[in-house]
């Protein structure tokens, strides 16, 4: 079973219900439907590319693609179904390689294309399930399900028809004109299915906050809406799940949940192809509400399910995030499931999981102490990228390896290999695998062509350049990490400008603010962040706001070492301080050498600590420089006194004339000569 995963259709997709040549001889002689057996769509070639996508080797399953796009099959000038999956795939290589834009083209041009053909399902021949046999049923290498699933048994392919039955009489009647001669064809209907759903998760990760004013998403709404399966049909469970997404999408979760549980099952009881999508997305929605024990249990579920019907891009999203949720859980060390998983993928060739669960093993494993683990999983993930490296060491899964790999060697007191294995990982991301980063230039490049209103424009600012908050640190902490670290000034001065036009004053100046503070991080190591978890634990507890404070005790559990370094420090300066300035003794001089010593490798020590800290999932507030509300300034300026406060952008220099009851913006009629301060 060692290609186990990549069986698409582990319960009978790819060995059942063949039909022989005496069926399709009978069936073209008997009938006016031309039944073309030799082909099936998508291509045999295609999925030859599904399994080097699950290898890793991004760059040759996309060339696959590309010729299977090339010579897919059109009716007219139009591709048709098996080119969903082409497209799909195409983007999904894309994805992982950090090609954010092209990916979108490619899974946009997938729903385009089922848009053309909305009700496709009613023309297939949906079989009744039937139970699937013990010999059909797979088992799951790292665990089992607790949902006691019935596993249902489908065909290899389906037969969809195409054409008309009548169309030669339907062409006289009209006198004349093109005949398309009905015919049965054999298509992988889940996989069709499937690359569907796939593309709309995927574009809505792409599209974040902007989902809901997506043109192509309130268009699948609207077609998911009508009869896309006959009302009998269990296929309609794909459907379900299908407007589950696009609710997604469109920031309508609560209506979400409830496709995706009616999304689970097919016929009342059977888990089917997609069943693991829609488990995934429960999963998800527990992740955002902050539930995350039964996040890890539904992306547990969504991986067994992954596995039997053979999705392996899937299977290690879906373990991962159930790392995700039971690490943002507070638990300590590495899920059994995963290490299964991991120990597993290592005998399979499938680089693209190995890689991916070795990291997050050693990451789990550093924090639990450990090391043994941690060093397996740190060259066992080395090696598998190693292995595809034209595709890998620039791929999502290389920037979260780069990561874990950074934490390993500050931990390890290499700070020079830590820090070269972050700019890898900051590079992977910035390059356009971040997907907070795609958002915020998604938005500024709507907002500034006028796609979108200056109102939703300036609300969907407010949230791609938000402070990374604890949910966000607990989930993603490279995603929070590289927002921090790359500057967005034009985006800030886009936010500013709509707040001006809006007439929003108060919030024109308090954006103007945060404006600076970006400017002010962008110039630090980490963006900030190392800044920001010095404050927190070194500044007067009087500086800290109640929340700091509470995240200032939650650090020092967890890093008992600090607060001894700190009261070795505190100590050493002390001692300092008694020793003369300019000592005046040979005696006195050595001591004073000696204790700054001592206090420089304290600090390295401290600063070691808080390089560690800063990259943990771990929230720290923002401290310093403090934000400041309009409302805060006007009780300080009071009635009897006045404010004149400058802003530049690269646009235009604005002044704001405030008292304690009023605000006044003017700005310059020419553009500024001069760069933003």
């Amino acid at each position: 079973m060692s290609r186990q995963l990549l069986n698409r259709g582990a319960l009978g997709h790819r060995n059942y219900f063949s039909w022989g040549l005496g069926i399709l001889l009978t069936t073209l002689l008997s009938t006016p439907t031309a039944f073309a057996q030799t082909k099936e769509f998508p291509s045999a070639r295609y999925f030859a590319g599904v399994t080097q996508v699950v290898n890793g080797d991004y760059v040759d399953a996309g060339k696959i693609f590309q010729n299977e796009l090339a010579g897919a099959r059109k009716i007219g000038q139009r591709k048709w179904l098996d080119s969903i999956c082409y497209h799909t795939m195409l983007g999904e290589c894309y994805y992982q390689t950090g090609r954010s834009g092209e990916a979108m083209q490619q899974f946009s041009a997938a729903l385009q294309l089922y848009l053309a053909y909305p009700d496709w399902m009613v023309s297939v021949q949906f079989p009744a399930i039937r139970v699937a046999g013990a010999g059909q049923t797979p088992r799951v290498p790292w665990g089992q399900s607790t949902r006691n699933p019935i596993l249902g048994s489908y065909p290899k392919v389906f037969q969809i028809q195409e054409g008309d039955i009548n169309a030669i009489n339907n062409v006289l009647k009209r006198g004349g004109g093109a005949v398309q001669m009905a015919q049965r064809l054999l298509i992988h209907a889940p996989e069709i299915a499937r690359c569907i759903a796939h593309s709309i998760r995927r574009r809505r990760d792409l599209l974040g906050p902007t989902g809901p004013y997506d043109d192509l998403n309130l268009r699948l709404r609207a077609a998911l809406t009508q009869g896309i399966a006959s009302p009998n049909s269990w296929s309609r469970a794909w459907g379900d799940l299908w407007l589950g997404l696009v609710q997604s999408s469109l920031g309508n979760d609560s209506q979400a949940e409830s496709f995706f549980q009616r999304g689970i099952i097919a016929s009342g009881q059977f888990d089917h192809h997609l069943t693991a999508i829609a488990l995934f997305e429960l999963g998800r929605l527990e992740l955002m509400q902050g539930d995350f024990q039964p996040a890890s249990g539904y992306f547990l579920e969504s991986s067994y399910s992954s596995y039997q019907f053979g999705d392996g891009v899937l299977a290690e999203e879906a373990l991962r995030f159930a790392q995700i949720a039971f690490l943002a859980a507070n638990e300590k060390g590495v899920l059994p499931q995963l290490v299964s998983a991991w120990k597993w993928s290592t005998t399979k060739r499938q680089y693209h999981l190995q890689a991916s669960w070795a990291s997050l093993v050693a990451e789990g494993a550093l924090f639990a102490g450990e090391p043994g683990v941690t060093e397996e999983a740190i060259v066992d993930a080395t090696q598998a990228i190693a292995r595809e490296s034209r595709s890998m060491e620039t791929s999502r899964v290389g920037a979260r390896f780069y990561y874990v790999d950074a934490l390993y060697r500050y931990y390890s007191n290499q700070s020079q290999q830590g820090d070269a294995s972050l700019a890898k990982a900051f590079t992977v991301q910035q390059g356009g695998a971040s997907l907070w980063l795609n958002h915020i230039v998604l938005t500024e490049n709507l907002a500034a062509n006028g796609n979108l209103t200056d109102r939703q424009g300036f609300t969907i600012l407010s949230n791609v350049l938000r402070d990374p908050q604890a949910s966000d640190w607990l989930i993603d902490p490279l995603e929070s990490l590289t927002v921090m670290v790359s500057p967005h000034h034009s985006t800030y001065e886009l936010w500013f400008e709509i707040a001006v036009r809006r007439k929003e004053n108060e919030a024109a100046l308090e954006i103007a603010d945060l404006a600076r503070r970006h400017r002010f991080y962008a110039t630090l190591p980490l963006g900030g962040r190392l800044l920001a978890m010095r404050w927190l634990m070194e500044a007067p507890e009087a500086a800290l706001s109640d929340n700091a404070v509470l995240q200032r005790n939650d650090l020092s559990v967890l890093f008992p070492q600090y607060k001894n370094l700190q009261s070795q420090s505190a100590g050493l300066q002390q001692s300092l301080e008694k020793v003369p300035f300019f000592p005046a003794s040979a005696d006195a001089t050595d001591q004073q050498k000696q204790l700054l010593n001592e206090l420089r490798q304290t600090s390295q020590l401290q600063e070691s600590f808080l390089h560690r800290m800063s990259l943990r999932r771990l929230p720290a507030e923002l401290t310093f420089p403090p934000k400041q509300t309009t409302e805060s300034l006007q009780q300080y300026l009071g009635s009897d006194r006045a404010a004149l406060i400058f802003f530049s952008t690269s646009r235009r220099l604005y002044g704001f004339y405030l008292t304690g009851e009023e605000i006044i913006v003017c700005r310059s009629a020419i553009r500024t000569p001069f760069s933003p301060r």
